[in-house]
C-alpha cells in the first residue's frame, strides 16, 4: 500500500513539475507582442521570442503585430505526438502568407540550456592543432583560433563549378571546431556565402543545422550560389516538417524577389528605417557579446552601404566584435569601393591593419 501511495505521489509530483518552452518566430520579419494566457511576455516588440517554463500543455496564445496592430489568438498544444512531455522546446511560426495571421507548428526538440560561459571550455581532445594559425588554400585562414573566409564567388555572379573536395574537407575540419548551434550556423553560412556550391553540397551543409527555420534562411541566402539550381527539388530531403516544405516550395516560386538581398548579389541597400530598427534592437542589449549573437542571426536579411555599417558599428564598444561584424557584412555591402573607410570605426591601429588585410584577400 505504501509503495502504491509513493508511486502515485511521485507521478503527481513529476507532472506538477512538468514544463515546456515555446518559441514563436515571425517568418515575415515583423515584430510582435505576445500574450500567453492573457499575460504579456515581452514589453518591447520582437520578431522572435522564447517563452520558458510553461506548465500547461494547452495554452491560449495571442500575438499583436507592432506596425499594423493585426492580431491573432490561437490555442497551441505543447504535446509530443499527442502525449504529455517535459522540458521540450516547441517552435511555432507566425505568418501572414494567406492574408490572415496564423500560428503553424514547425518543430519540437529537447530544450538545451545555452552553454556557460558563452565561449565553451577547450575540448579534452583537441583535434584541430594542425589547422591552427594556418591558411587552408584559398578557402579560409585560421589565426589565433579565429576563422577568416576567402571569397571564391565569381565577380560576374555566375556559378559554374562547385566547391572542390579539398574545400569540402576543410569545411568539415572547421565544423569539428564548433561547439554551439550558433557557431555551426556561422561556419555553414560563411562557407556558402563565399563559394559556389552544388545542391548536394548545400544538403550536406543543412545536415549540420538542427532548426528547420534556420535551414530555410540558409537556402534563401545560398540559392543564387548554386551551380545546379535545376536540381533544387532535392533540397526537400533536408526538411521533415510539412510546413517547412511548403515554405521551401513557396520560396522556389518567388526566388527572384530575394535575389537583391542575397549575399554577394546585393545590389540595392536596405531602407534606412530597416537599418535603424536593427540598430535600436542592438542598443537594447547590454553587452557586445549579446549584440554580436543577434547580428549573426539577422545580418543575412540586409544589404548595407558602408555608411549604414559604420552606423551599426557605433553600438559596439570593442574592436573584437566590430571586426567580426565588418567581416560578416563585407559581402552584403553594395559599395565595396568605400568599404576601406570602415577602418575609421576601430580604436586601434592593429584592428585597422587586420581589416585592410581582410579586404585585400577578397575578390
Amino acid at each position: 500500500m505504501r509503495k502504491q501511495l509513493f508511486l502515485i505521489f511521485l507521478f503527481v509530483t513529476l507532472m506538477a513539475r512538468a514544463q515546456n518552452h515555446l518559441r514563436i518566430v515571425n517568418t515575415d520579419g515583423n515584430t510582435f507582442l505576445l500574450y500567453v494566457e492573457d499575460s504579456l511576455m515581452n514589453t518591447s516588440a520582437q520578431n522572435e521570442l522564447l517563452v520558458k517554463n510553461i506548465k500547461k500543455d494547452t495554452v491560449n496564445v495571442k500575438a499583436v503585430i507592432e506596425n499594423d496592430k493585426a492580431s491573432i489568438t490561437q490555442t497551441i498544444y505543447l504535446l509530443s505526438r499527442g502525449k504529455k512531455t517535459n522540458d521540450h522546446e516547441f517552435t511555432y511560426l507566425l505568418s501572414n502568407k494567406t492574408g490572415k495571421l496564423r500560428f503553424t507548428f514547425s518543430s519540437e526538440k529537447e530544450y538545451q540550456t545555452p552553454p556557460e560561459p558563452i565561449v565553451p571550455p577547450k575540448p579534452i581532445i583537441d583535434t584541430s592543432k594542425k589547422y591552427d594559425n594556418n591558411i587552408l588554400g584559398h578557402f579560409a585562414e585560421i589565426k589565433n583560433s579565429k576563422v577568416t573566409w576567402f571569397n571564391n564567388f565569381p565577380n560576374d555572379g555566375k556559378c559554374q563549378l562547385p566547391m572542390s573536395q579539398a574545400y569540402i574537407n576543410y569545411f568539415k575540419q572547421l565544423m569539428l571546431r564548433t561547439h554551439t548551434d550558433d557557431d555551426r550556423y556561422v561556419t555553414v553560412d560563411q562557407t556558402a556565402q563565399n563559394n559556389c556550391i552544388s545542391v548536394n553540397q548545400l544538403n550536406l551543409f543543412l545536415s549540420y543545422i538542427p532548426f528547420e527555420i534556420e535551414k530555410l534562411k540558409l537556402v534563401r541566402s545560398s540559392f543564387f550560389h548554386l551551380t545546379d539550381p535545376e536540381n533544387k527539388q532535392q533540397l526537400d530531403t533536408s526538411f521533415k516538417m510539412e510546413s517547412s516544405k511548403k515554405v521551401l516550395q513557396d520560396f522556389f516560386v518567388h526566388a527572384e524577389e530575394y535575389r537583391f538581398k542575397t549575399g554577394i548579389t546585393c545590389e540595392k541597400a536596405s531602407a534606412e528605417n530597416e537599418i535603424e530598427e536593427l540598430v535600436q534592437k542592438l542598443i537594447l542589449l547590454s553587452s557586445d557579446t549579446e549584440k554580436l549573437i543577434l547580428f549573426k542571426k539577422t545580418y543575412t536579411s540586409y544589404c548595407f552601404t558602408t555608411k549604414q555599417l559604420i552606423r551599426i558599428l557605433t553600438v559596439f564598444v570593442h574592436d573584437r566584435e566590430k571586426l567580426e561584424v565588418s567581416k560578416l557584412s563585407y559581402h552584403h555591402c553594395v559599395d565595396k569601393e568605400n568599404f576601406k573607410y570602415i577602418t575609421d570605426s576601430f580604436s586601434y591601429k592593429s584592428s585597422q591593419a587586420e581589416m585592410i588585410q581582410f579586404i585585400s584577400k577578397q575578390n
